[in-house]
Formats: structure tokens, sequence, C-alpha cells
């Protein structure tokens, strides 16, 4: 089986109907580490609540009051397994935001995937794909990964 992680405009996406991942989940092993998890969180946090993200610190009650839905969303994560992210992977993420030009956030999932031999990280974020592929990690969109599994 293939060790994917997901970039967190995968799991949004599917989350909201918009992309397909079943065969991502049904061929291989699923990753993913803070960074994912805290923009999924963040993204559907504001997607439920409809506020803006200066309202929403300005106003707890209305997350309070959106946390069990949204919550309930994260359940995703249950099936996928967690990577820690450590100083090694600051200090490569560090590397890949001088190497390619990379922001912080994507530099760090990308680090990640490298420093734990993910054979995949599939996005939809423009930058890492332009990246291609970094220390044996490719660097794909969902619909290229379903392609070449369904060939391969």
């Amino acid at each position: 089986m293939d060790r994917v992680m997901l970039d967190s405009n995968v799991i949004i996406k599917h989350l909201l109907g918009e992309v397909d991942t079943t065969p991502v989940w049904q061929t291989a092993v699923v990753y993913y580490n803070p960074i994912v998890y805290s923009e999924v969180f963040y993204v559907l946090l504001l997607n439920e609540t409809g506020e803006r993200p200066f309202t929403l610190k300005k106003r707890p009650e209305i997350v309070k009051n959106a946390a069990e839905n949204v919550i309930t969303e994260m359940g995703i994560f249950r099936e996928m397994l967690f990577l820690p992210v450590g100083k090694s992977t600051q200090t490569l993420a560090e590397n890949l935001v001088k190497e390619y030009g990379l922001l912080p956030g994507d530099a760090m999932i990308l680090a990640t995937a490298i420093e734990n031999r993910i054979d995949y990280l599939i996005t939809e974020d423009r930058d890492l794909l332009r990246v291609g592929s970094a220390e044996g990690c490719q660097i794909l969109q969902v619909s290229d990964y379903v392609k070449g599994v369904s060939t391969g």
C-alpha cells in the first residue's frame, strides 16, 4: 500500500463534496500532521459560522456554539495516522522555504512527508504542485494520483 499524506485543502474539499478522495483511502495508508489538522479545523469553523476570523476572535460564544458540529466533521482524522512535527522537521521546512520559495505551512507539510518517507503528498495547492517531487516524495493532485493507481 502507498503511504499518502493529504494536504488540508484536499481534506476540506472532500468534506465539502468538491473532491472525491475515496480511491485514495482504498489504496493507501493516509497520514496528516498538526499543521493539516489546524488548517482544516480553522476553515471548517469559518465555514460553519459564516463569520470572519476577527469576529470569531472577539466572540468566543460563536466558536463554542459551532464547536460540536465542527468536531464531528473532524472525525475524518480518526481514519488517518498522525505524524508529529519536531525540531528536525522545522529545519527541513526552513530549507524547503529557501529552495522552493514555499510558504512556511506548506513547507512544514512537505517536510513532514519527506521525513516520514511518505510516497505521495496529495494536494490541490499550486505552490506545492510546482515542486513536483522532493527527496522521494511525489506531489500530485487527487485526480493524478487516482489515474496512476488505476493504471499502475
